[in-house]
């Protein structure tokens, strides 16, 4: 049964915590970093930079960046409840060829009773363009979804479920039921109910664009 091959994720893009950055043609040396923790977490790195090359001058810079610990970063915190979710979920996508991205697109469309404009689709299922576009090929080419563009206006293209599309979320359905019944077993409805409530309640918030506001 084909899969969606594509790598991209919806996680938009990832920086490793543990990169490192070659100093060598800055000509900096550096001494070992210390480390303050606060009683709220966070913890300031501090770096001794001496020696700088290029301005014939020596100098010696004291740095500290205050950074809350790894284990209480927010976003950090949310992956890993969602690779928790997700690891009762993969196998029944996995009984059905589907990828996570592909899941998510078929739930969306399932969700909407009806047709759902590419770009709607999108933005339900934080995708970017180019994935969906792919995702969307490789769901018709398997008969689950179809294509309509309307006639008074070629340039949207309406995505719906086939009738073998709506078949397979149907057979999909009492097992996905069965795995939330096992997530609400270990940890508790009242308390799911009550996080899904804060996260919608956190998903609707306007947060200010930090790289706006310094531009």
């Amino acid at each position: 049964m084909t899969t969606d091959q594509d790598t991209t994720t919806d996680h938009g893009s990832a920086v490793d915590d543990h990169q490192t950055t070659d100093l060598s043609a800055a000509n900096y040396g550096t001494t070992a970093d210390h480390r303050t923790a606060t009683d709220h977490g966070t913890v300031y790195y501090g770096t001794t930079a001496d020696h700088r090359a290029g301005d014939g001058n020596d100098t010696t810079a004291e740095e500290g960046i205050a950074m809350r610990s790894f284990s209480e970063s927010l976003p950090m915190a949310l992956l890993k409840a969602r690779e928790s979710a997700m690891r009762v979920f993969r196998p029944l996508l996995a009984e059905h060829g589907l990828t996570e991205q592909q899941w998510r697109v078929l739930r969306a469309l399932a969700a909407a009773e009806g047709h759902l404009e590419v770009g709607a689709l999108a933005e339900r299922t934080f995708l970017l363009s180019p994935s969906l576009s792919r995702i969307l090929v490789t769901l018709q080419a398997r008969d689950l979804i179809a294509r309509a563009t309307p006639a008074h206006d070629r340039r949207r293209s309406l995505i719906a479920l086939t009738p073998a599309g709506r078949w397979l979320m149907a057979r999909f359905a009492p097992r996905g039921e069965a795995a939330y019944a096992e997530i609400e077993q270990q940890f508790g409805p009242v308390r799911l109910q009550r996080l899904l409530d804060e996260l919608h309640e956190l998903a609707a918030l306007d947060f200010v664009d930090l790289s706006e506001e310094a531009g």
